[in-house]
């Protein structure tokens, strides 16, 4: 496949990735009897533990939620404090995104993801440690190991698979929406009973992350390197339109996805089904699976991302209709309907920054995405709690995901000149 249309990336000699990006992949040779089944070797190797780390994205944070109560119940935890607890990750994650473009720059993604696994394993397992305090200090530990992983995994998935970003990032999504379901489906009755407590069970998810951080130090796994002495910034461009417009579409998802699940229980409580709501949480969250799918098939194919987001778009705000109008009918349907569509518009957020930004900038862009998203996804269902509140009406919390699905879903199609050029790219 072609290199993206994208800030005027052009491909470099035979053997290169885009220009200055080194060989698209490094340490093997272009010719040779054996060269194509090495690169077909290599290419799983890479694709595998990008998987593998994409799980661990996730896992040590979805660990939480199903011990909170034994938590709460051990540490004496008010109900702010709890609500406190489980918004860490995302706030953190919005405020400390910089810090993986900045480890970046000066480290390079291969040992920047070695490092915020490391963080991530480390601070996993020392949730269990110290009472509250010891609990909240490695929450936010883990939130910036998250943090550096984020943004760094769009530069690693450009080194690897500069001409198949969108096949390699559906991969590595894949592993972070099943690393979601493992954590919270596994941890109460698997790993809890065979550990014996809630604290070794956080220190248990903890380390996938590790081993994934020896992995990494595998001289099979290595990224080319930069040219000696030149300088690469980490600060993203909060001035481009680029940054903004990506942001926007990760929020967009983020907003959908992180309010829905929020909100789904109370409302079918209010709305007097509280039958529904494990497999509506159920459809949510394991539909979600479908998305690497269809985002894989449509990267063969090289699809429009600008099409793909206004159909899923369309179709969010139907499964939000379908929630709030007939719940007792159509809850099930629409949560599954949402969760596909949140999950595909985060997957296309992911590998925008690796399809339209030069090689020394990948990190930058994922950097201001991540923030914007992550701010967005902290701040919109706050409002629609607020709105709930204040009015009583139930319906009026899901308004905010609304937007985020129409957000999502027209973001890429706002006018604009220079920035249509740069955003006139295909998913591969």
């Amino acid at each position: 496949m072609g290199s993206p249309l994208s800030l005027g990336q052009k491909n470099g000699p035979a053997g290169q990735g885009p220009a200055g990006h080194g060989p698209a992949e490094p340490g093997l040779a272009d010719h040779g009897p054996e060269a194509p089944a090495e690169r077909r070797r290599l290419s799983v190797y890479r694709l595998g533990l990008l998987w593998f780390i994409g799980a661990n994205l996730r896992m040590a944070v979805l660990a939480l939620p199903p011990v909170l109560p034994d938590i709460q119940h051990q540490l004496h935890l008010n109900e702010t404090a709890i609500a406190a607890l489980t918004n860490l990750p995302v706030l953190v994650l919005a405020l400390a995104a910089v810090v993986g473009s900045a480890a970046v720059a000066r480290l390079g993604p291969r040992f920047t993801l070695v490092v915020g696994l490391v963080v991530v394993g480390v601070s996993s397992g020392a949730r269990g440690l110290g009472g509250t305090s010891g609990l909240f200090i490695a929450s936010i530990a883990l939130g910036i190991g998250i943090a550096i992983l984020q943004p760094t995994m769009p530069s690693i998935t450009r080194a690897w698979f500069a001409a198949r970003v969108g096949f390699a990032t559906s991969i590595y999504s894949n592993g972070i929406v099943v690393g979601e379901a493992l954590a919270a489906s596994l941890t109460l009755p698997l790993v809890v009973p065979w550990t014996g407590s809630w604290q070794k069970a956080l220190a248990v998810w903890g380390l996938p992350a590790l081993l994934a951080a020896g992995l990494l130090t595998l001289p099979v796994f290595t990224a080319p390197a930069r040219p000696a002495g030149r300088p690469v910034a980490w600060w993203p461009r909060w001035g481009d339109p680029l940054t903004w417009r990506t942001g926007l579409l990760q929020g967009g998802g983020s907003v959908l996805y992180f309010g829905t699940n929020a909100f789904l229980p109370t409302y079918l409580h209010a709305a007097g089904h509280p039958g529904l709501v494990a497999p509506c949480l159920a459809a949510l969250n394991t539909s979600q699976l479908a998305a690497a799918v269809i985002v894989a098939l449509l990267a063969r194919r090289r699809a429009s991302p600008h099409v793909l987001l206004a159909v899923c778009g369309a179709c969010a705000l139907a499964g939000l209709a379908a929630i709030v109008v007939a719940p007792a009918q159509l809850a099930i349907a629409g949560s599954a309907v949402v969760g596909v569509c949140s999950a595909v518009a985060f997957i296309v957020a992911l590998m925008m920054p690796a399809l339209l930004a030069g090689p020394d900038d990948v990190h930058r862009l994922a950097a201001g995405m991540t923030t914007i998203g992550y701010l967005s996804a902290f701040l919109f269902p706050l409002a629609g709690g607020l709105a709930w509140q204040v009015t009583g009406n139930s319906a009026l919390a899901f308004v905010p995901e609304a937007f985020g699905a129409l957000l999502f879903g027209t973001v890429l199609l706002w006018p604009g000149r220079s920035i249509g050029r740069r955003l006139a790219v295909r998913i591969q």
